[in-house]
């Protein structure tokens, strides 16, 4: 069997055709494998830049909430100082309705100095202490008919009726 120098040619061809279609087999199955790598992969990236739009949304919102706490921070330090001025005024206001209720009470003029010294009477000291807001009004009766009650605290004195 003696094989003609064209059918060797043949069949170094058929054998380099086998092996180079064995090595586009190679190369198309490692393509597919890798396609579908990146196709998983950038999938994960999509998912993960998901992940990242929701932190960052998270995280803005976060901020609007911490500038919310600021602003009411603010808002209740504000409120804190004008409340603080206005007892600091109401007590100078206090301060001086109860410096001037004590001149009256030793003034030299006799009707006066009796006037700012008569007890009130009960329903005026509940009128009194209505009229500057306080629900709190207790009177208590001594044995001599007055009574006694956060009035007293402002220099006023309450009689039984």
């Amino acid at each position: 069997m003696k094989i003609s120098l064209t059918g060797a040619l043949l069949i170094v061809a058929g054998i380099a055709m086998a092996g180079l279609g064995l090595t586009v087999w190679s190369l198309n199955s490692e393509l597919t494998t890798q396609t579908s790598l990146v196709t998983k992969q950038a999938g994960q990236l999509v998912n993960k830049q998901l992940e990242v739009d929701a932190l960052a949304a998270e995280v803005k919102n976060l901020n609007e909430q911490a500038q919310a706490l600021v602003d009411e921070q603010l808002l209740v330090a504000q409120l804190n100082t004008e409340h603080q001025q206005s007892e600091t005024q109401i007590n100078e206001q206090h301060l001086a309705v109860m410096i001037n209720s004590n001149e009256l009470k030793v003034s030299e003029h006799d009707p006066t100095r009796a006037w700012a010294n008569t007890a009130l009477p009960d329903a005026a000291g509940q009128l009194l202490q209505q009229a500057s807001g306080s629900s709190h009004y207790h009177s208590n009766k001594n044995s001599d008919g007055t009574t006694t009650s956060k009035l007293s605290t402002i220099g006023l004195r309450t009689a039984a009726l």
